[in-house]
């Protein structure tokens, strides 16, 4: 098996999860944009009520777990990868 180089690792993390990361994304924020009824956010607003723009926006946790999770796996094949370039760390004895 041929090692790849830093460079060619990290390519093709991106090419791993940018996809998996965008689509997170956007799943998120069409959720919260078809949630919001923008004229009861407005009317909050002219009243200097922004608590109740916030609660008129529906912002839901539930709608951004997807890219949270997208983002937990893109991390932990990061630390994967680079846990990989590492050499293996021998004891005295040269036990791995």
């Amino acid at each position: 098996l041929k090692r790849l180089s830093p460079r060619d690792r990290f390519e093709q993390l991106v090419s791993t999860y940018e996809p998996m990361l965008r689509t997170a994304f956007f799943e998120a924020i069409d959720d919260i944009r078809s949630n919001i009824v923008l004229r009861r956010v407005v009317e909050s607003l002219e009243r200097g009520e922004v608590k109740d723009a916030i609660a008129a926006m529906n912002l839901d946790e539930a709608a951004f777990r997807p890219l949270e999770e997208a983002i937990r796996q893109a991390y932990n094949g990061g630390g994967v990868a680079t846990v990989e370039q590492m050499p293996a760390l021998r004891d005295p004895s040269g036990l791995q």
